[in-house]
């Protein structure tokens, strides 16, 4: 079946990743009760996150990586992706697929082989790019691998390098890590399980690691848990084979290995009740906010609920004035003309196509969702400021009654002031309302995603080689960390894009670069079309509670007349404009409309500026120059993506009290 008549409800999804790390010599005896506790931990996952695809990467070594992989192959809905050190024909002559004998002399690990062979035609798999700087002089990466006697030590670091570049992959590619590990910390191998634990721990890269240098301010934005299955190694004792222990990420650097936690489950699916509850314990500043598990969790269950929410969206549904199945059929012609079968690859690589088909599939699905919580959710802001000031008005007159006399008992009217209590209560359920469908949560995060992903898609087709996740600032990251494990997810490493498209003719380079032209264009237009629309708001809102402020100092100078008899009309009357124009203030206040015009203004300006070279630069035509302004608007754009992130979030849908 073609990928274009897939149900609708299965595409655009986010798959939950996990990783696996291993000893790969694991005695007979111990496979079977491994095998058990792989499938526990998986099905745990299944429960849990019904509505998620799932990936295990392994880079399917003998030992743990292929049992893992055995395992996961057998369920349904879950596949594995296989990042690999070497080329295969490479890898299986190297030293991961060499065993001593009876007589401790080195041999092939046939059955090693064999099991390889199988699996990675059933698996996707891809090399690891290495960076530039770290290739043999001569080229062989076979003599490399395969570690002879006597090699030197530049070949003997270069070997565990290669090996540690695909566990650095997994550590910061998965949600969680699940080791086949005996728990021994000390004399670590290079490149060896422990080393690859202490990295998704503690954010401490192996030894020979070949990246360090992708992440100047390091790599704990990529830490998390790891689930350990007790595996001793071949000849040790096998008692407590598969017991399972959770491991977290420490907040002291002393503990490189974190620390054990005790839990009943590993994946487990947090009730509306305590989501809730996470909500309003942050809204009252108590703790200190989530603890890496509790992130771990609300990570795989963000991704489960947005796949949850794209399999119910109708295809005929309208949003923003298209129809979904309009907008995944717009998807399958920008394949089609972007990323063509026809197009040149180098060697083995991840499918392009299909990479760029999902997270243009992601992206129009987010942006649907956007769509259709952006209203509801600017609907429930205004209500809120309009029962407020219903409340304000029904407790004004309960305190001022009209038509009585000065000097007179006032006669307050209880049903006023149930009015007043009853409004307040609306008002509270409101809020609650909002925070248990988390519609402040959702809505941004698939604003953030559906950006994000329109920054990828314009960097694939110009084939540049940067990351989008690791190119939000440091201190936005902890802000992004669910859009950051989604672009992870859903893109191979940018390397392969820029090999891609570098193989290309010229005529096919300037082609792809004027369809992100495209992109640079309708970026000006949409932050000029943004910068407007918010100061137009903004004006409104501020005009207009001036105004009504004003009017109201001008009805009640009415009173300088008679100051010992004021008239109760225009006593209630001026107060009351005086409130409306202040809860408009407070409304333009809490809407950020002035810091969001200006946020647009600087973006339009720039976006201005770079359509304006960009299109001098392929008008010469300067490839080169062409995609260094793409990446640099890139990177501007993900930045602004972060910070209107933030200023969204530091102004939640809550109880107005301080308007």
């Amino acid at each position: 079946m073609s990928h274009t008549n897939t149900p609708i409800n299965e595409r655009g999804l986010i798959p939950i990743v996990l990783g696996v790390v291993g000893h790969r010599d694991i005695a007979a005896d111990a496979r079977p009760r491994l095998e058990s506790a792989l499938q526990a931990i998986f099905d745990e996952f299944d429960e849990a996150y019904p509505n998620s695809p799932k990936v295990l990467l392994s880079p399917l070594a003998p030992g743990a990586d292929q049992l893992a992989a055995e395992v996961a192959l057998r369920r349904p809905k879950w596949s594995v992706r296989a990042p690999l050190p070497f080329e295969p024909e490479v890898f299986l002559q190297s030293t991961a697929f060499q065993v001593e004998d009876e007589n401790d002399k080195t041999v092939a690990d046939v059955a090693g082989r064999k099991k390889f062979a199988e699996l990675s035609n059933c698996v996707e798999w891809f090399v690891v790019p290495m960076p530039p700087d770290r290739q043999p002089a001569d080229g062989d990466w076979a003599r490399v691998a395969r570690g002879q006697p006597g090699e030197t030590a530049h070949d003997l670091a270069l070997r565990r390098a290669c090996y540690a570049n695909p566990g650095g992959y997994i550590v910061r590619h998965c949600q969680t890590l699940i080791a086949l590990w005996d728990g021994v910390q000390e004399n670590a191998m290079p490149s060896g399980s422990a080393e690859i634990v202490r990295f998704k721990l503690g954010g401490v890269t192996p030894s020979l690691y070949p990246r360090c240098g992708d992440e100047p301010l390091g790599f704990d934005g990529d830490r998390g848990p790891v689930i350990v299955l007790h595996t001793p190694r071949a000849g040790s004792n096998l008692d407590g084979v598969g017991a399972r222990t959770v491991r977290v990420p420490a907040n002291v650097d002393n503990k490189p290995f974190g620390e054990e936690i005790v839990i009943r489950r590993v994946a487990r699916r947090k009730s509306r009740l305590r989501r809730f509850g996470e909500r309003l314990k942050h809204a009252l500043n108590l703790g200190k906010g989530q603890e890496e598990y509790d992130q771990f969790l609300s990570i795989c269950q963000t991704i489960d609920d947005f796949n949850r929410e794209a399999r119910l969206i109708p295809e005929e549904e309208v949003v923003w004035g298209k129809r979904f199945g309009d907008r995944l059929r717009a998807v399958d012609q920008d394949v089609a003309e972007n990323f063509p079968d026809s197009d040149p690859v180098e060697g083995h690589c991840p499918h392009l196509r299909s990479c760029y088909r999902q997270f243009l599939e992601v992206r129009e699905t987010a942006g649907h969702l956007t769509g259709r919580l952006a209203p509801v959710h600017g609907r429930a802001g205004l209500a809120l400021f309009f029962f407020l000031f219903l409340a304000l008005l029904s407790f004004h007159f309960y305190a001022h009654p009209l038509g009585h006399h000065p000097g007179e008992a006032a006669e307050h009217s209880p049903l006023l002031l149930g009015v007043f209590g009853a409004v307040w209560l609306v008002l509270a359920g409101l809020v609650v309302w909002a925070w248990w469908i988390r519609l402040d949560d959702r809505r941004l995060d698939y604003r953030a995603l559906a950006e994000a992903l329109r920054v990828r898609r314009a960097w694939a087709q110009a084939g540049i080689g940067r990351s989008v996740s690791s190119s939000y600032l440091g201190q936005l990251r902890s802000e992004v960390v669910w859009v950051r494990r989604a672009l992870q997810h859903l893109c191979p490493p940018p390397e392969f894009w820029e090999r891609q498209f570098d193989l290309l003719s010229g005529n096919r380079k300037a082609a792809r670069l004027q369809v992100c032209s495209h992109w640079v264009q309708e970026q000006e237009k949409q932050h000029e079309k943004g910068k407007k629309k918010e100061h137009a708001k903004a004006f409104a809102f501020r005009a207009g509670g001036f105004g009504f402020a004003l009017t109201g100092l001008v009805v009640l100078s009415a009173l300088w007349a008679d100051p010992g008899h004021p008239v109760p009309l225009v006593l209630v009357a001026g107060s009351l404009l005086i409130i409306l124009g202040g809860l408009l203030i407070a409304i333009c206040e809490r809407r950020a409309h002035e810091e969001l015009s200006k946020q647009y203004e600087r973006m339009h300006m720039v976006f201005r500026s770079g359509a304006r070279e960009l299109t001098a630069a392929l008008n010469q035509p300067d490839i080169a120059r062409a995609r260094t302004i793409l990446t640099e608007l890139g990177r501007e754009a993900i930045q602004e993506n972060a910070q209107w992130l933030i200023v969204r979030r530091s102004r939640p849908l809550e109880l107005p009290l301080g308007a």
